[in-house]
């Protein structure tokens, strides 16, 4: 990682803590009409384009340029990188050397994720249970660090027999390497002090070896640079060739190593399809500002990606070009990391879309205006500027409103070709605020340092809003409470009240902010809150409340 930081646990330990309360506020209110602030810029019309894709949005060009190659907003596309489609792909998926760090950064908390962010859980019988993963084997030269060796099992003859054609890989469709078993299949046996390692596939039963996670992908890859030895624990590990010192891989392919810290799982429990995707709106930044504040507010959506990627969940990223002129918002989604991506395949594309203000000037700038101009949902807008005349993104009420206007405009257009979504729940879709400042055109490692509780907190907080659909608000209640005492990632970065009334207090406070936003009233301007929306909104807010107070005082 950059500046010498191997891990994101070392990054944690210089950048202190601060109080997880500075984050979540002190207001108790329960106004469900706090978020009328801006219905001034609905109050002539929502102007709401959903592509589909990032090539639907391009197919619309192409075909604008076939059908009318005159046509004057085709002026903001002209540049090479949009002379086509492979082109303008081809300038997405290059690397761009100033996110560099961000990249690194974001890259290697992803891979760390499980252990350092203890959300998470596993489904089995259409429930999550709580579970602590004890397959590690301590170090005490990890000690400092907090951290294990993670083990996985892999089998030499199994290998064997799958490169012989006696024996089809079992695991081929996990993408893992020849003679990789998975943990759950091995059987242990205990003789003595000695165990053995066996998985059994028909009547073939195949002595397996403990590995540390990743061994098998790095010694495959680098096998002239590192061989295989056992360390005093009896795990085989890769070591340097030269140096005889552990060999941990390099780039995407490296040993794993996880947190000693007590897992806090949280208890997910699996209700229709709904909970498999869910959608994330990401406003794209056209103010004056630097663009390391672009890719800064970007990694809080790609680590919620990357977290429910791993527990299962497909997540869209959209990119959303929104604002208003003459009191018509207009909002242009298109999808930067579609629901079948990974969050290592997007990453380029995302980061280059939504990382600089030069695409929101041209690119979004010709959806901007053209469908301003073309609008079948308001009243024509014609020769606007790239620019809306009235914009609010930076503020995170702001987003929350437009959410729920959009979810009304989704209800009320539901069916028609232009809603492009698999979410059901509205509420597994949200939408997040950019920042409105930043230092420097390159994001520096010390920025993203600055704005590493800030990133944190807004992970924390929107997986916590999509978990808690999923529980029963005491089990909810009682995982957060876990965090607050026992969770020592969490605790390395946010402070808590020492008392129990206290932080039952600031869990309350939390808890709350996540209802009123839930079921908040939008009143005034196009898709407005119907008089029986609002009944249903505030009598759900007001049972959910009964049981968050219920909660809380049994703890």
């Amino acid at each position: 990682m950059a500046n010498g930081v191997k891990n994101i646990f070392e990054a944690v330990k210089t950048v202190g803590k601060q109080d997880f309360a500075g984050f979540v506020g002190y207001s108790n209110a329960q106004n469900l009409l706090g978020l009328n602030k801006y219905a001034h810029t609905f109050e002539n019309g929502f102007n709401f384009v959903q592509f589909g894709s990032l090539k639907e949005s391009f197919d619309f060009i192409d075909d604008l340029r076939k059908k009318d190659p005159n046509n004057g907003y085709l002026y903001y596309v002209s540049k090479d990188r949009y002379k086509s489609y492979d082109a303008f792909t081809k300038f997405l998926d290059s690397d761009n050397t100033d996110f560099k760090e961000a990249k690194e950064i974001t890259q290697n908390i992803f891979e760390n994720i499980k252990n350092f962010i203890n959300i998470g859980g596993l489904y089995k019988n259409d429930k999550i249970i709580i579970t602590e993963d004890k397959r590690g084997m301590f170090d005490f030269g990890l000690a400092s660090l907090g951290l294990y060796r993670p083990i996985e099992f892999y089998s030499e003859k199994l290998k064997e027999d799958i490169q012989n054609d006696k024996i089809k890989n079992p695991y081929s469709a996990l993408n893992y390497p020849e003679g990789l078993v998975n943990s759950n299949d091995v059987k242990t046996e205990k003789f003595g002090e000695k165990r053995v390692f066996t998985f059994k596939s028909g009547k073939t039963e195949y002595p397996c070896q403990r590995r540390q996670k990743g061994t098998t992908a790095v010694f495959n890859e680098f096998s002239d640079e590192c061989y295989l030895d056992t360390n005093d624990d009896d795990i085989t590990l890769t070591y340097n060739k030269d140096t005889k010192k552990v060999f941990n891989g390099k780039g995407k392919i490296r040993l794993k190593y996880a947190s000693t810290n007590k897992k806090s799982y949280l208890m997910y429990q699996r209700k229709e399809d709904n909970v498999k995707y869910v959608d994330i709106f990401m406003p794209v930044n056209f103010l004056p500002v630097e663009d390391d504040a672009r890719v800064v507010s970007l990694m809080t959506p790609f680590l919620i990606a990357g977290a429910l990627e791993e527990f299962g969940v497909s997540v869209r990223i959209s990119a959303m070009r929104i604002g208003s002129d003459s009191k018509i918002t207009t909002s242009i989604s298109i999808p930067v990391k579609d629901y079948n991506e990974s969050v290592n395949e997007s990453f380029n594309k995302a980061f280059n879309i939504l990382g600089q203000q030069g695409v929101a000037g041209d690119f979004f700038a010709f959806f901007k205006t053209y469908f301003q101009a073309n609008s079948v949902q308001t009243k024509k807008q014609k020769n606007k500027s790239s620019s809306f005349g009235d914009v609010n993104y930076y503020y995170k009420d702001y987003m929350d409103e437009m959410m729920q206007r959009y979810k009304n405009w989704a209800s009320a257009n539901s069916g028609a070709s232009f809603i492009n979504t698999k979410v059901t729940n509205p509420n597994f879709q949200f939408a997040v605020k950019t920042k409105s400042y930043g230092e420097s055109k390159k994001t520096t490692y010390k920025f993203i340092m600055q704005n590493l509780h800030d990133i944190f907190y807004n992970f924390y907080y929107y997986m916590d809003f999509l978990a808690l659909e999923m529980l029963p608000m005491q089990e909810f209640v009682k995982q957060i409470y876990g965090r607050f005492n026992d969770d020592k990632s969490f605790n390395s970065l946010f402070g808590v009240p020492q008392t129990t009334k206290m932080r039952k207090k600031l869990i309350r406070t939390y808890v709350l902010k996540m209802l009123v936003e839930k079921y908040s009233f939008v009143r005034g301007g196009m898709y407005e809150d119907t008089l029986l929306q609002e009944k249903e909104k505030e009598e759900t807010f007001k049972s959910k409340l009964t049981f968050l107070d219920e909660a809380i005082n049994s703890m």
